[in-house]
């Protein structure tokens, strides 16, 4: 049986539907006996030697020696069309010419693959996947081997599912469907890309094998219809079953929360005077900006003062954080609060201040410009 299939000699791929078929019954008996050596049963004995006797009519099959009668170098535009396909025995692609010369178009075959799909564990999903792999390799072939300048080239597949994967762009996929659509998309982007009928799809011939009778009239050697004609194609394919399919990974949504953690003024109460809580924090703050390489003098009057401004934003922000936030977006602040009677304002340095509205309670200059830094209750 090896012996026969090897000695089958079609690198273009002319009779790949009619081999294909060879394969399958190998793969058969090699399931079913235990060794090399072993005789066939009689019956699949039987079903080997009609398939090996209709061998004999691919001596009828006649293929053109040109890709198309008319010649490459008089034509207006050429393409190349590339189909694929997949069942649960087979994947399969098959390429063509179009060659157009004025109001005439040319269709001529150009290379075609039919391959065994592995035995278990692959969805037909996942093999429609393979053919387009398969389309996008024998494109290549023909391309790296063509002499003349190709304007367009365009694929074909009956699946739905995998042309919303090459042009799904919200999506990631596992590491599987990933590495194949990105193999893919290296030949040519997904709008070359493009839905074709399973009953006017040539590749269906070559994933499920065909008489050599049959094969000379086929699709498969003479082109689809569909070459022969204006094509309007789909512009935009969707994912499909997005909650059903395995092959996409989890979309996770991501929340980003701003939590503000107070300092902890309480922490104040252990200083017992304002100048021992002063010369703390300002070490602090010394050693801080000492690392990120900011110059300061902890000693100066200058960095005093600003430690003070410091400290007393601290403790407004916890016990008036509410109010602060809203004189600092333009709001007035809320009429529960327990300074809203003190008519409170920012100064420059953003701290909270007893308004003006309290000349009426006669405080004094140094009283007046006072920073708020109670109890809120």
């Amino acid at each position: 049986m090896l012996s026969t299939l090897n000695s089958l000699y079609d690198p273009v791929g002319f009779i790949s539907p009619v081999t294909l078929k060879g394969k399958i019954l190998f793969r058969k008996a090699l399931n079913s006996c235990s060794d090399w050596d072993d005789p066939l049963q009689p019956d699949f004995e039987d079903v080997w030697r009609n398939w090996c006797g209709s061998l004999e009519d691919l001596a009828h099959i006649s293929i053109p020696r040109p890709y198309v009668h008319s010649g490459l170098q008089d034509a207006s535009r050429v393409e190349v069309h590339v189909f694929c396909d997949a069942s649960e025995i087979a994947i399969s692609a098959v390429a063509y010419l179009k060659v157009f010369d004025g109001d005439h178009t040319d269709v001529g075959f150009l290379l075609g693959k039919s391959k065994l799909a592995p035995a278990h564990g692959y969805t037909i999903h996942r093999l429609e996947l393979c053919a387009a792999v398969l389309a996008s390799e024998i494109a290549n072939t023909a391309m790296d081997n063509l002499d003349s300048k190709i304007d367009h080239i365009q694929f074909y597949s009956d699946s739905r599912i995998v042309l919303g994967y090459l042009y799904n762009t919200s999506r990631r996929f596992y590491t599987y469907v990933s590495n194949r659509v990105q193999r893919i998309l290296k030949v040519a982007p997904a709008n070359h890309w493009t839905y074709v009928q399973s009953t006017k799809n040539p590749a269906d011939i070559g994933s499920r094998s065909v008489s050599v009778r049959d094969l000379q009239d086929s699709e498969w050697i003479k082109g689809p219809d569909i070459l022969f004609s204006v094509q309007d194609f789909e512009k935009e394919f969707h994912l499909i079953g997005v909650d059903q399919d395995s092959n996409l990974r989890p979309q996770l949504s991501t929340f980003k929360t701003v939590t503000r953690k107070p300092f902890g003024i309480e922490r104040f109460q252990r200083f017992s005077t304002w100048n021992s809580l002063i010369n703390a924090i300002g070490m602090l703050r010394y050693v801080v900006l000492h690392k990120q390489r900011v110059q300061c003098d902890r000693l100066s009057f200058n960095f005093r003062r600003s430690t003070e401004t410091f400290i007393i934003k601290l403790v407004q922000q916890e016990t008036f954080d509410l109010e602060t936030t809203a004189l600092q977006s333009g709001k007035a602040i809320p009429k529960n609060s327990s300074i809203v009677n003190l008519d409170p304002y920012l100064d420059d340095d953003s701290i909270l201040r007893v308004g003006d509205a309290f000349d009426q309670l006669k405080l004094t200059a140094i009283s007046r410009i006072l920073a708020l830094s109670l109890d809120p209750t």
